[in-house]
């Protein structure tokens, strides 16, 4: 058995959507989370929100399009409430400074650009300039006034 080969584990999730479907899905477990690849979102694995699916006992989350955290069914909302926000927040960070970071070398990449487009100009005209200087030195051009 390659290790490649190995089917990844899924977890139940039944996703509430916002023109009133409900859809049961079976998604890929991620560290933490289970993602959907085709709408591109993700939701937060907690075990306190996981309740067996009727008749077949697999573990299931119920999950809004609109949340990272699923939807808490123990009646402690507030407290996970503030742990899917600080979740949200801890996400942000971490996207904002990988967006950061690779900024950073865009701006790198532009800058040198710019450095070594300027010392082509520069190095170009220093070289027309002496070339006319030297023409005229010379005696072989004339001012034409």
């Amino acid at each position: 058995m390659w290790p490649f080969d190995k089917k990844k584990r899924e977890h139940g999730v039944i996703l509430l959507t916002e023109d009133s479907r409900c859809l049961v899905l079976s998604l890929p477990v991620e560290v933490c989370c289970v993602r959907d690849d085709t709408a591109q979102q993700g939701w937060a694995l907690l075990s306190d929100d996981c309740f067996p699916m009727r008749g077949t006992n697999a573990p299931m989350i119920l999950a809004s399009e609109r949340d990272v955290a699923p939807i808490p069914l123990d009646g402690n909302s507030k407290t996970q409430k503030d742990e899917g926000k600080k979740l949200v927040s801890q996400i942000f960070k971490e996207r904002r400074k990988q967006a950061h970071n690779s900024a950073e070398s865009e701006i790198r990449k532009d800058r040198i650009a710019d450095i070594l487009q300027t010392l082509i100009y520069g190095f170009g005209g220093t070289i027309c300039i002496m070339l006319i200087y030297g023409l005229i030195a010379s005696g072989n051009a004339h001012w034409p006034f």
